[in-house]
């Protein structure tokens, strides 16, 4: 009966010195999981810049590749027509009606050439917020050099609900590559 006793107590003493070591054991993880964690969320964040970055470098790529001539990739008459293009194309996803649209004569300074045009088109302030997003979004360097807004008559604008007339003067431009 001796022997059990003994052996009853060296069971309970080496289940509470497992017990007690396994609350140190586990303790210790504890706080290693939480340097872990640590760890994994400043990789994270380090790894989301680095791709935001990126994102942001293949822009640039993208409007020095749009906006340069390269030797026989893009001639002027392309480029005039594919902002052309662009402008038409934005004006019309916007359901913006175009009044008139006025080509501005290529000025060349430098290695830049200038391409403007003056248009004038009916809208809302909403839809103008949108065109000019589409402009500073697009691919090409887009400038806006000067805008005037007026107000169309109420008549006018019940019937169409686009209630301001815009006159915009916008430009993009192309830069020529140096061979040097």
């Amino acid at each position: 009966m001796h022997l059990n006793n003994i052996a009853i107590v060296a069971i309970v003493v080496i289940g509470i010195g497992g017990a007690a070591s396994e609350h140190f054991i586990v303790r210790k993880m504890q706080d290693e999981f939480k340097t872990l964690e640590k760890e994994r969320l400043e990789i994270t964040n380090c790894l989301a810049t680095a791709k935001i970055v990126q994102e942001n470098l293949n822009h640039v790529t993208d409007l020095m590749t749009k906006n340069m001539e390269s030797s026989g990739d893009m001639t002027a008459a392309t480029h005039e027509s594919e902002f052309f293009k662009f402008i038409t194309e934005s004006v019309n996803d916007l359901k913006i009606t175009l009044v008139a649209t006025r080509p501005i004569r290529p000025v060349v300074s430098g290695d830049v050439t200038t391409f403007g045009y003056e248009l004038e088109f009916e809208a809302d302030f909403f839809k103008l917020g949108e065109l000019c997003a589409k402009f500073e979004n697009s691919r090409r360097i887009i400038s806006i050099e000067e805008f005037d807004v007026v107000q169309l008559d109420d008549k006018a604008s019940n019937e169409t609900a686009q209630n301001i007339r815009v006159t915009m003067k916008i430009q993009s431009y192309l830069i020529r590559r140096s061979l040097s």
